[in-house]
């Protein structure tokens, strides 16, 4: 019973937020790093990171080669009508068989109001293809922004910690698989 219950919500999912020509999600490339170190490195990007320096072309570099090497790292760029307008990373979490952590930024330049619909591409794509039964966000106590935005795709806050060797707050969020589909279903866009 339970492999069939399985089976019928990887069919719920398998038809939600797919690429399309107005959105898509794909895997970031080397041939991207240059745009995503000037969006990571603009003030309105770096105010709301863990470390908020401004990085180097070479850590840049550094960190794609060893995230590319890292089977639990996953660097995804969303496009909308084809030209890149955010960044989105997962990490799967050790020791807990299907829980992935995200992070994610739209570009600095983006003057569309995209974020619902690459949060929900984004989640789409943790619960379907990295097949995570909980997905957690972490977010800076003083951003606000990201606090609601969270709980607008359906995250719920479980508490806050400092994260060690940091000076800093963290909110953590999670939202779950069947969760989801329900909130998806609510709003007509999962179609059957």
């Amino acid at each position: 019973m339970m492999a069939k219950v399985l089976k019928e919500s990887q069919r719920t999912f398998a038809g939600l937020y797919m690429s399309s020509a107005e959105h898509s999600i794909r895997l970031v490339t080397e041939s991207d790093l240059p745009m995503i170190l000037d969006w990571r490195n603009n003030p309105k990007i770096r105010i709301h990171m863990y470390h908020s320096h401004i990085i180097t072309l070479t850590e840049h570099e550094r960190w794609f080669h060893q995230s590319k090497r890292d089977d639990s790292i996953t660097l995804l760029l969303y496009q909308h009508h084809g030209s890149p307008q955010g960044f989105i990373n997962f990490t799967d979490i050790s020791g807990t068989n299907g829980e992935g952590i995200w992070g994610f930024y739209l570009s600095p330049h983006c003057k569309l109001k995209l974020g619902k619909a690459m949060g929900k591409m984004a989640i789409s794509y943790g619960f379907r293809d990295k097949k995570y039964y909980k997905i957690w966000g972490e977010v800076l106590k003083d951003n606000i922004p990201s606090q609601k935005y969270h709980q607008n795709l359906g995250f719920v806050y479980q508490g806050n910690c400092q994260p060690a060797k940091s000076d800093f707050e963290v909110y953590r969020y999670s939202l779950d698989r069947d969760t989801f589909l329900r909130i998806m279903e609510d709003e007509n866009d999962i179609g059957n």
